[in-house]
């Protein structure tokens, strides 16, 4: 492991999957992990805006909306059903698309991780269906790692 990767794993990495995890055990899917919602404040992690968040246990309001921000999204929130690549979730009636779960928060982190590694996003596109195709086939761009 390189000494910047070392630095990340440390100071970024797992301060961030101890606040992810300590949200999830409360009962919390934040639905929104970027970069631009987490704040380094000296050696501590701060993730912020909870606008999208969820409990989980609010079964009024369980979690089947598609909303996010677009490279950060797992498949599951794109898609109803993963095992069906053309069930777009906001193509399904509400009361009957799937519920997901906090596995979209840990999607979100790897994306974060790979970010803060090789400094560009796995999943790009010209256009939303370009970024989206490579999310659903989970076709991170390979050509920015080093060999």
């Amino acid at each position: 492991m390189r000494q910047e990767e070392a630095a990340i794993v440390k100071h970024v990495v797992g301060p961030l999957l101890s606040a992810v995890g300590a949200m999830h055990a409360a009962g919390v899917i934040h639905r929104d992990l970027k970069p631009e919602n987490i704040l380094l404040q000296g050696s501590h992690i701060l993730v912020t805006d909870f606008g999208f968040a969820t409990l989980t246990h609010d079964t009024a309001r369980r979690p089947v909306t598609r909303l996010g921000t677009l490279h950060f999204m797992a498949p599951e929130v794109i898609l109803n059903d993963v095992h069906d690549p053309v069930s777009f979730r906001d193509r399904i009636p509400r009361e009957r698309r799937l519920p997901y779960g906090p596995a979209v928060d840990i999607w979100a982190l790897g994306v974060i991780v790979y970010e803060c590694v090789f400094h560009r996003s796995p999943f790009f596109g010209r256009e939303e269906a370009h970024v989206l195709a490579n999310i659903l086939n989970s076709q991170p761009d390979l050509d920015a790692c080093p060999r």
